[in-house]
């Protein structure tokens, strides 16, 4: 199809460089055809002709430089290598407590007592793997006197004393 008229290019207005506003156009009685480099069609009325003089090939390259890609690929890797290792990791919780022990030894020494406990996470956890077997030697610790010492008494803090 072929259309003449105003393409309205001296307004400012941004156009459409793939498609064509046939708004303000009217359409020409010329049969379309193809044409091949070098042919040329008369338009109606005495308006000129149109010659297909032929076509270039051209590419558009673009070429960019990210230095910050590298970093955020390794960090992803990294990240993914973490949630791997979380799912293969037990969830387990071991608990110890030492304290001094009441009784005393047979030298009159002070003995310190030992307690451990565990926690498994998950459900097929047996006990003996959440807490394994510790071999705590027997070792004597000396009495230490701890001094009594004297702490002023406060007011209770107030709502607006309290951190949030």
């Amino acid at each position: 199809m072929s259309y003449a008229g105003n393409l309205g290019l001296d307004s400012g207005a941004p156009q459409s460089v793939y498609q064509l506003n046939t708004a303000a156009m009217r359409r020409l009685p010329i049969a379309p055809r193809p044409l091949v480099p070098g042919q040329s069609i008369k338009l109606p009325n005495g308006a000129g002709s149109v010659t297909f003089t032929g076509y270039r090939q051209w590419i558009s390259v673009q070429v960019t430089y990210d230095p910050g890609r590298f970093p955020a690929l390794v960090s992803a890797m990294v990240a993914v290598a973490g949630l791997l290792l979380s799912f293969l990791v037990r969830r387990r919780r071991l608990f110890v407590r030492v304290r001094q022990a009441g009784e005393k030894g047979e030298a009159g020494e002070a003995l310190t007592e030992v307690e451990v406990g565990g926690l498994a996470r998950s459900e097929d956890a047996e006990p003996e793997v959440a807490v394994p077997e510790v071999a705590v030697p027997e070792v004597a610790v000396p009495e230490v006197a701890v001094p009594e010492v004297a702490v002023p008494a406060h007011e209770p803090m107030t709502h607006d004393d309290r951190m949030w």
